[in-house]
């Protein structure tokens, strides 16, 4: 994992820019660990539009990230649906610990190394990273 990715999921979990999702329980006896996993598209701080019906949610140069705005929880939800879609084509039924969306997409799950593997070869997957 590069030094900008590892500094940049830091950022997301010192500033607690994630939603709590339910936990997962693991089948038993199969060894899990929490991953991050990176999906394709911009988080909500980058987004400069491109979704039917959600306009750009990015802020102007100079500006901030306006989350009253009624197109950041519409993008949220939108990459929301984009999470699910992935665990979904990975035959996977895993539920994210948390979800990121705002400086970083994606979300971290308890998976095992075998869903880990089908997650990383799933489309719309940019990366799988094991929390260490």
């Amino acid at each position: 994992m590069s030094r900008r990715l590892a500094l940049l999921l830091l950022a997301v979990l010192a500033t607690g820019a994630a939603e709590p999702a339910a936990a997962h329980a693991a089948p038993a006896g199969a060894p899990v660990a929490l991953y991050i996993v990176q999906t394709a598209g911009d988080p909500a701080a980058t987004y400069a539009g491109g979704v039917s019906g959600i306009p750009e949610t990015a802020p102007a140069p100079g500006h901030r990230l306006d989350p009253g705005a009624w197109n950041y929880p519409a993008y949220r939800a939108y990459l929301h649906r984009q999470h699910t879609q992935v665990v979904r084509a990975a035959g996977l039924d895993v539920p994210p610990v948390v979800e990121y969306t705002t400086v970083f997409n994606g979300f971290a799950a308890r998976l095992t190394t075998a869903d880990a593997a089908r997650l990383r070869a799933a489309q719309g997957v940019v990366g799988v990273y094991k929390s260490r």
